[in-house]
């Protein structure tokens, strides 16, 4: 197995968009095939891993990722040969003008984002305006309609094109597409390709989360675990206008266990316990000051049995964009926590109420 490193750029270089998760499934079933015990794909496309480690917990313990990536599905070819689209994610449309991207499906054909030509705003403030995602086009070369259906159909999926924004380890950064949710991935190959575990545990890469959680709310179905540990990437806005909540969470300061986030009130005195168990064992930790964003965890606390969930994410900034960065020292931090948290919750059992 390729260091952690070497396996995360692995990682962040398959184009895999909501619905082309089965790019980045190919290779971890590769990756796994010969270090579990079971392994499964459901009806949904989550890739589902058992590995039988030296105890049973006293309840079952799933560990999460998601394959996917944010996206563009066209929706419409114009009559002059322009490919409108949508976003299958959340992307901000004023990050798009003039990017290249990638049409996996597509034999590597490549198209570039285009908006209203700067000449022709009417005035001063129609040019500062947000750009919306209606005024933006993906311009593939082609003249005519004719032209572009040629090579397009409705509901092809692109992704930012990792040719002119490679993936780029600057040192103590890593610089990257698609770090949210390949850091969580490459976190699960890890541990489920070292050494035996402590506890037994059920690993579950899912699929779709950036178009709403599909796949974790097929998944939370299909297991019995009582409790749930989410790898994600979150947004960082640690950037000098940014002050106190505004900055979310902050780089260099470990990995970020949410007490709340934009779709889930997190266990409160398991959350506290887990950020005490880490700060015990000098593990960086914070959490999340302003309540915003959502992951798989939403999915699983709130489908068949209410599983209590922990979510211990990256600081990640430009998320959603071509090219992210995440600090090796918060990975690694990260990669610390992670048997710690799963003998916490071994160890904890099932008490209380969510």
């Amino acid at each position: 197995m390729a260091d952690f490193y070497t396996l995360l750029k692995t990682l962040c270089d398959i184009p895999a968009p909501s619905g082309l998760e089965q790019n980045v499934r190919s290779v971890l079933i590769e990756l796994l095939r010969d270090h579990v015990d079971a392994m499964k794909l459901d009806r949904m496309g989550n890739l589902i891993c058992q590995k039988r480690g030296k105890e049973t917990p006293k309840v079952p313990i799933l560990l999460c990722a998601h394959m996917d990536e944010v996206g563009l599905m066209v929706l419409e070819i114009t009559s002059d040969g322009y490919a409108k689209f949508g976003t299958v994610g959340g992307i901000e449309a004023g990050i798009l003008p003039a990017k290249r991207v990638f049409f996996p499906e597509k034999r590597g054909m490549r198209g570039v984002v285009c908006a209203k030509p700067i000449h022709l705003y009417r005035d001063e403030e129609e040019l500062y305006a947000p750009t919306k995602h209606e005024h933006l086009y993906i311009d593939v070369g082609a003249r005519t309609k004719e032209e572009a259906e040629a090579v397009l159909q409705i509901g092809d999926l692109a992704t930012f094109d990792r040719g002119s924004l490679p993936y780029y380890d600057a040192g103590e950064v890593i610089r990257s597409a698609a770090l949210d949710d390949r850091l969580g991935c490459a976190m699960l190959v890890e541990l489920l390709s070292g050494e035996l575990p402590e506890y037994d545990i059920t690993v579950i890469f899912t699929v779709k989360e950036e178009a709403g959680l599909r796949g974790a709310t097929v998944a939370a179905f299909g297991t019995d675990a009582h409790y749930v540990i989410v790898l994600e990437g979150t947004t960082a806005s640690d950037l000098p206008e940014a002050k106190g909540p505004d900055a979310v969470c902050f780089q260099k300061k470990g990995g970020v266990l949410s007490l709340f986030d934009g779709a889930t009130l997190y266990d409160r005195t398991l959350a506290r316990s887990a950020i005490e168990l880490l700060e015990k064992h000098r593990v960086p930790v914070q959490t999340k000051l302003r309540l915003a964003g959502g992951n798989d965890a939403a999915a699983f606390q709130r489908k068949s049995g209410a599983k209590r969930v922990l979510s211990l994410s990256a600081p990640c900034r430009y998320i959603h964009s071509p090219v992210s960065t995440v600090a090796k020292s918060d990975l690694d931090a990260m990669r610390r926590a992670l048997p710690l948290l799963i003998s916490h919750c071994a160890a904890h059992g099932e008490k209380g109420t969510l």
